[in-house]
């Protein structure tokens, strides 16, 4: 199998999530950005962790700015923000051990505790400023870094007898450095050799408890312990070389202290209190002065102008100015762990459910984000009353005909229509043939998909009945095979071949998978003449590989792509099952002298068919990727080490058919890629060039979009010289600005002659022109 493993485009990362024309080879990120974590201010910015990525706003011009691993961050997983004056230098730490300083737009790495491969737990929990130092605390001791020098300069193990104890925060007073650890407070005198983990002393006045959080305050000490089962957290205060409990601030949980100026701030759940220097509680936050929501993380202060801001893990990042209050976020969607995306006509849904490895509930929070137009919004209970009751959503369907009409299935709450971006309906069997599990109020959906005639065909699990339909009148009729499939089995997806012939995938059989095949003959209300078969992994009756998760799609030829937890398999001719072609089929690949499995032992998550009928296909663990028509070709395979892809595991895939962008979800958030294919067009009325015109800094690939499916695209000079040829990818045909000899064009007017037969002899041409100025 040939494999390439860099793109062949170039990769660029743009930071604009709202950008229309991306470049070819781009990548985007649509993080969520509502959801602060840590506040870092300097340097005329205001800081804001949200564990994916970074937004900041820049006072001199009020601006919103994101900072991601599209566009220059290391990884993902931030843990821990501080700004160092001394250095001007924000430094970003991750829960792998990784470091970024970030300085004047640029990011220098220090990838040495990510890459150490001795250490158990590198998480770097907390952050402490210290002159031109960073005291990192992680989850194997401190590690010291020098931002000027931007190198390690120290680590230190203060765990008894040098052994690794976990720390969780650091403060240093005057010649004595303090850490909050998982076995109590440690402390060692700074003129001490801090390497050696015997200067290093237990505090035996307070709990061995797990303390998260000390913090230096004026000249005391203030530590807090965990709370652990029915004990609640505790609060000591160190004064002169005494400790003792604080009474005056009681909370089940305690997340962080934090010492700004002569006052110190505890944040608890949903509401922050400020203590003075005499150590009295002497106000308490509960909101934001009528914004509704009010959930911080952190505090800070910004020194200039003396106003508080929040990190609020529900809004972003909010400012206060005496008692008026402003909030700040980038746009994005709001849910994180993305579970599934759809795509069409330019618009994207995606959910945040799933199931866990024996199909059973997550029970997560119902939250639909729609991307239109360069914007996100969401749906949840709290703005659309009809998702109350409904979670674990996992599977969309977007009406072709419609792409503001979307079904969206619940894993035990019925199926959501969405149209315009409302909630319109939730079915189930009080207003639907949805069936409901035996026993149970349960609505499982198991997938949904559109037939040829406009009829939604929708799957359901746990039940005898196995399908149901939602013609285009609006009429429900539903299907039972009690005699073929069980009510104990979980049910995936549903898929439709040319022929119409329905294909319901059951993801879970004990060691094994199946496919019911199901055939109403186009008369949806006769079932005189229906068929039916049970395809399993029997080497004659289906041939299917794995035995966990099943996914697939009908690609442009008819075939069908199943994919499982070991691999790949192809039905070449679907609409032949009922007449002896039950088998699917491996793909073999030659590999030197071997040959091999096509993506043998890997497990698929996602199968999505771009306009030039190549397959992506998504993995867990193993990245994206792309394949050629037949599978016989690597084109593409993005992992988080060769592209700005957030995570290996990607458990759903989108393609923007109108522009060719490919969504990928995953644990971490939303990325996309421009891609090189879109779909075709029946003619050339809509064909577009991008760039025009190609200015001389401009040194990417221009597209020739809105083509027939297949064409010929001639570029030529214009005397009619042939400067270039090539086929288009479905609606798109790429050119590199260079001619047929490698040479860059030159300065000139060329022409584009696109070319495109019907089948029935008869061709469809259309001619375009290039500015080319080089």
């Amino acid at each position: 199998m040939k494999k390439i493993v860099t793109a062949i485009l170039p990769t660029l990362f743009i930071l604009n999530g709202i950008a229309q024309d991306k470049p070819l080879g781009s990548w985007t990120d649509h993080l969520p950005y509502s959801s602060g974590e840590v506040v870092a201010i300097g340097g005329g910015k205001i800081y804001c962790s949200t564990g994916s990525a970074i937004f900041y706003i820049d006072k001199n011009d009020n601006s919103v700015n994101r900072k991601s691993k599209v566009n220059g961050l290391s990884d993902v997983g931030i843990n821990s923000l501080a700004y160092n004056e001394q250095s001007q230098t924000l430094v970003i730490g991750y829960t792998n051990g990784n470091i970024d300083l970030f300085k004047n737009e640029s990011i220098f790495n220090i990838p040495f505790l990510k890459n150490n491969l001795t250490i158990p737990n590198k998480t770097i929990n907390n952050l402490f400023v210290d002159q031109e130092y960073i005291y990192l605390s992680t989850g194997f001791g401190i590690v010291k870094v020098n931002t000027n020098k931007r190198e390690i300069s120290d680590s230190y193990i203060v765990g008894n007898n040098g052994t690794y104890d976990e720390v969780f925060d650091v403060t240093v007073l005057r010649d004595t450095i303090y850490a909050a650890t998982k076995n109590g407070v440690k402390y060692a005198s700074t003129k001490l050799n801090l390497t050696d983990y015997r200067n290093w002393k237990l505090i035996p006045d307070i709990s061995r408890f797990e303390y998260r959080s000390i913090e230096k305050f004026e000249n005391n000490i203030i530590a807090i312990s965990k709370k652990i089962s029915n004990i609640s957290d505790s609060i000591y205060i160190k004064k002169g070389s005494k400790w003792t409990q604080y009474k005056g601030f009681q909370k089940d949980e305690t997340k962080d202290v934090i010492a700004i100026k002569d006052h110190a701030y505890f944040i608890s759940n949903r509401e922050v209190a400020k203590m003075n220097s005499n150590h009295e509680m002497i106000d308490t936050v509960y909101n934001y002065n009528g914004i509704s929501n009010f959930n911080p993380s952190y505090v800070a202060i910004d020194n200039e102008t003396n106003n508080l801001w929040y990190a609020d893990l529900d809004i972003g990042l909010v400012r206060q100015n005496n008692n008026n209050y402003s909030t700040y976020s980038a746009n994005g969607p709001r849910i994180k762990n993305v579970f599934k995306l759809e795509a069409n006509g330019g618009k994207v849904y995606a959910v945040q459910g799933g199931y866990n490895s024996a199909y059973n509930n997550l029970y997560k929070y119902p939250e639909i984000s729609i991307y239109n137009s360069g914007t996100w919004n969401y749906l949840v209970p709290e703005n659309e009353s009809k998702l109350n009751g409904t979670f674990d959503l996992l599977n969309i369907t977007i009406n072709p005909a419609n792409k503001n009409n979307a079904f969206i299935g619940s894993w035990g709450g019925g199926l959501i229509e969405l149209l315009d971006d409302r909630v319109v309906n939730v079915y189930d069997s009080s207003n639907s043939r949805v069936p409901s599990r035996t026993a149970y109020s349960w609505f499982g959906i198991g997938g949904s998909t559109y037939d040829a005639n406009g009829n939604l065909w929708v799957s359901h699990t746990y039940t005898d009945t196995l399908i149901s339909v939602k013609k285009a009148n609006g009429d429900w009729y539903n299907f039972g095979f009690p005699e073929d499939i069980s009510s104990a089995k979980s049910v995936g997806d549903i898929l439709i071949s040319n022929a119409g012939i329905k294909w319901v995938l059951i993801p879970r059989v004990g060691s094994t998978l199946e496919i019911f095949v199901f055939d109403d003959n186009g008369t949806i209300e006769d079932l005189s003449d229906d068929r039916k078969l049970l395809l399993t992994s029997a080497t004659e009756n289906g041939n299917i590989p794995g035995a966990r998760g099943l996914v697939g799609a009908v690609d442009q030829d008819g075939e069908i792509w199943i994919g499982t937890d070991d691999g790949l398999a192809v039905f070449y001719n679907p609409d032949g099952v009922f007449e002896g072609n039950k088998n699917a089929q491996r793909i073999l690949i030659q590999q030197g002298a071997d040959v091999e499995i096509l993506l043998e032992a890997i497990k698929i998550s996602d199968i999505k068919i771009d306009g030039a009928n190549r397959k992506w296909i998504a993995t867990e663990g193993q990245g994206v990727y792309l394949l050629s028509e037949d599978g016989s070709e690597e084109i593409l395979h993005f992992t988080i080490n060769n592209s700005p892809l957030i995570s290996n595991n990607v458990f759903g895939l989108a393609i923007d058919d109108i522009n060719g962008e490919i969504f990928f979800a995953t644990e971490d958030g939303i990325v996309s890629y421009k891609g090189d294919a879109t779909n075709g067009f029946n003619d050339f009325e809509q064909v577009e060039i991008y760039p025009n015109p190609v200015r001389p800094e401009y040194s990417g690939p221009i597209a020739i979009r809105g083509l027939v499916n297949g064409s010929i695209v001639k570029i030529t000079d214009i005397n009619g010289k042939l400067v270039r040829e090539m086929k288009s990818l479905g609606g798109q045909a790429i050119w590199d600005g260079n001619t047929i000899n490698g040479d860059r064009a030159a300065t000139g007017v060329y022409l584009v002659f696109s070319s495109s037969g019907d089948g029935n002899g008869n061709l469809k041409t259309n001619v375009g022109k290039i500015l080319f100025i080089n």
